[in-house]
C-alpha cells in the first residue's frame, strides 16, 4: 500500500510508514526527527554508550563541561540505545532525562551568573 503522507510503498501488512504515518488512524504519529532502525547508522555524539561515558566521566573527574556537553546534546534531540522498539526502531533517552538535563543547564547558568555577579561586585 501506498503511504498518503511520503508516497512511500509499504507492504500490505504494515501497520506504520518509515515517516510516521499510521495506516490503522490515519495519523502521523512519530516526530519528524529521524529514526534510527541500526546502531551503526547513529552519529557517535548521539549514542547512549558515548554521552553515559561522558556523564561518569564527568562525575568521577569533577568536570561539568563534559555533563554539559551531554546535556546539552540531549536538550538538542535524542539519544539511542541499542535496544529496538516494536517497530524496530532504536529506543531513545526517556522524556525524563531530557528535564534531568534541563534542570542540570539551568543550574549551571545560575551558577554562573552568580559568581558573574560577584565578580562584578568586588
Amino acid at each position: 500500500m501506498r503511504c498518503p503522507h511520503c508516497k512511500l510503498e509499504n507492504p500490505e501488512t504494515a501497520v506504520r510508514c518509515d515517516c510516521g504515518y499510521n495506516f490503522v488512524n490515519a495519523t502521523l504519529t512519530r516526530k519528524s526527527e529521524k529514526k534510527y532502525r541500526n546502531y551503526a547508522e547513529v552519529p557517535w555524539y548521539r549514542t547512549s554508550s558515548t554521552n553515559s561515558a561522558l556523564v561518569l566521566f564527568g562525575l568521577f573527574c569533577a568536570c561539568s563541561p563534559l555533563i554539559i556537553w551531554t546535556c546539552i546534546n540531549l536538550a538538542t534531540g535524542d539519544v539511542y540505545y541499542e535496544r529496538k522498539d516494536a517497530d524496530g526502531y532504536l529506543m531513545t533517552w526517556s522524556f525524563a532525562n531530557k528535564i534531568a538535563a534541563f534542570v542540570i543547564l539551568a543550574l549551571n547558568i545560575v551558577v554562573v551568573l552568580i559568581v558573574l555577579a560577584n565578580r562584578l561586585r568586588r
